[in-house]
This record gives C-alpha cells, structure tokens and sequence, in this order.
C-alpha cells in the first residue's frame, strides 16, 4: 500500500488501488484569483477549496481584479441651492383686552396731554370741537377687544349727578353701568332735551382680569361730551359814563354755526338798537358806522359784513340796518357799539 500524494487543500488519504488501475493525482495548487466577493464568488472558492465563507478573511476589492476597464473619471456639476424663507412666531392667542370704543356720531372729546411751558408739566386738555345740540340725540356705541372680553362701562350725567341706565336706555338719579362682554351688538346711549349746557363723562371701570388699551378713558380721564344749548347773539351799545343801553337785537342760532354758509340773505341780521343820553341832549357825531366801530366780545364771534347808519330820533342814539355773521360762538356772545363813536352830548 502506498500513500497518495496530497491534493492542495484537501486532507491526505489512504487508499488500496490495484496498480492496473492506479490513479496518479499529482499535487496541483489552485490559482487564487482576485475577483469581487460575490456570493457566487464565494461558493465557487468554497467548492474548489474545501473552505467555507466564515474563512475568508480578506475582502476583495475592485482593484484587486486584473483586466478590468478603468473606470472613467466623471467631473459632477456642483449644484448650489439658495432657500429664502421668513421665520416667523406662532402668535399667542390674545385674551381679556379691550381695544375700541367707537360711536356712530362724534359725541366724544378726548383729553390730550398738554405741556405747560413753565413748570415743564404735562396736563390734560378737553377741547370742544364735538358737541350733542339741546334737543338731544341717540348714537349707537360699540366695545371692541377680544371675543369674549368682560367690560364694565359707565356714562355720567355730571351736570345733574346722573347715570345712564343702558337697560332703560335713559338717565337715571343713582349709580348704574353696563357690565357686559365683547360681541358684534351696538349699544344704544340715548341723549335726553336739555334747556341748559349739560356735560357728560364715559369711562371704564376695572372688572376682573380685563386689560384696557392705554388711550380708552378711565374715570381720572373720561372721555366728555358737551350738550350745548342754542346761543344768542346780542346787537347792543354800550353802557358807558353818560350812556345807556336802550333796545338791542337779538339773533338765535345752532353753537357754532357758520350763518353764511348758505344764502347770505339768511345771514344778515336787520338791527335796530338805542343808547339814552343820561342828561340834556345829544347831537350827530358820525353817521357812518364803519367795521373798526363794531367789537365783538367772543373771538369765535365773526362780523362778516354791515350796511349801518347812525343817527338821533328824540333826544336818543340810534343804529339801523343789516349785520351778516359768519362763523359763531358756541355760547352767547355779544356785538357792542360804542355811543361816543358816533353820538355827542350837549
């Protein structure tokens, strides 16, 4: 018996043959080859080898294998992407804020801070620019803020220390407000007639957790309204050393009015005022009454034109014609003449 020459990789035998059919194996090696490490690859390795997967130790690569085109060299285009975008807060949702208090007709004036040159304070201003008329009115009010907001608002009748009563929808001896929440109504604040000047505050008052906006009115710094009665206009003389005021003219009109804004007929004023000489007689001076003798007392009070004469009727001064008024005092207001401009005693 004799040995068979191992086979590279495989492990030696012993074998009987019969020398008539004795196999020569000659010892062979296997060519390693460098290929990929496919699968395929690797059961191959395994069937010529004797080896299983888990002995490989060394991992194949692409340039381990011989013959094979090299790979082109490919310049990829850089794409540069520029993105603009605006980061923005997701806002919170606003709650328990007042924001507006609105009217249908302009009853309000609204306080405004004003500094005083010589003591560098600041104080607080009304004007008068807006005004409800004598005879009254109704305006339709709205609070605004967000949904829901609690308010508690309040409108004085400071002339006559009364309340609104927004349920009675009138004015009332004792305290009454309007406790409500924001929503799309209108309230009604209904102006009652008044025969003299009347003056009203409104203004919130705190309720709960309720924030105002800084320029609503606070009961330090209401928001008023002025309801005016309708002013006279008086035509008269005088009264000076040696002279009084006999008959005047009168002229009634809405505060404020612009008298010649329409027909200017309608404005001219026909007058006819005296002044009564204290003793003797008085003589003729100057018959022509020209602008410099005609005074008003209130500067809001404006003598647009005049067609007047002078003269003396029985011992007494007299001025007739017409006066057109222009602008107009939102109260009474005078229009004087002196006696000495045109009149002399003797």
């Amino acid at each position: 018996m004799e040995k068979i020459k191992p086979v590279y990789g495989r492990k030696p035998i012993e074998k009987l043959v019969d020398k008539r059919k004795l196999v020569k194996y000659e010892e062979t090696k296997v060519k390693p080859i460098k290929v990929p490490a496919t699968r395929d690859v690797i059961i191959e390795a395994e069937d010529e080898s004797g080896t299983t997967i888990n002995d490989i130790k060394t991992v194949l690569t692409e340039n381990d294998i011989t013959g094979l085109t090299p790979r082109p060299n490919i310049n990829t285009p850089v794409t540069t992407a520029t993105i603009s975008y605006v980061v923005k807060k997701i806002p919170v949702p606003s709650t328990n804020n007042i924001n507006v208090l609105s009217a249908s007709s302009k009853i309000w004036n609204i306080p405004r801070l004003f500094l005083e040159d010589e003591n560098q304070k600041y104080s607080y201003i009304t004007n008068e620019d807006n005004i409800v008329r004598e005879i009254g009115g109704q305006t339709q009010v709205k609070v605004l803020g967000d949904d829901g907001a609690a308010f508690k608002l309040v409108v004085k009748d400071v002339t006559n220390s009364k309340w609104y009563n927004w349920d009675a929808e009138e004015f009332q001896s004792g305290y009454n407000d309007l406790e409500s929440k924001v929503d799309s109504k209108s309230l009604l604040l209904n102006f009652p007639s008044q025969e003299v000047e009347t003056t009203y505050n409104t203004f919130f008052t705190n309720i709960g957790s309720t924030t105002y906006d800084e320029y609503l009115p606070t009961e330090d710094n209401p928001w008023v309204t002025n309801q005016l009665v309708n002013p006279t206009v008086t035509i008269k003389f005088r009264d000076i050393d040696g002279y009084n005021s006999g008959k005047t003219t009168t002229k009634k009109h809405f505060p404020g009015a612009v008298l010649n804004s329409g027909s200017i007929d309608n404005a001219k004023i026909p007058i006819n005022i005296t002044a009564i000489p204290l003793r003797g007689s008085i003589s003729i001076k100057n018959s022509t009454v020209k602008a410099e003798n005609i005074t008003t007392v209130d500067s809001a009070t404006v003598v647009a034109n005049s067609d007047l004469t002078a003269s003396v009727s029985d011992k007494v001064g007299v001025i007739t014609g017409t006066i057109t008024i222009g602008e107009s005092s939102k109260r009474d207001a005078d229009i004087l003449f002196n006696p000495d401009d045109f009149f002399t005693i003797t």
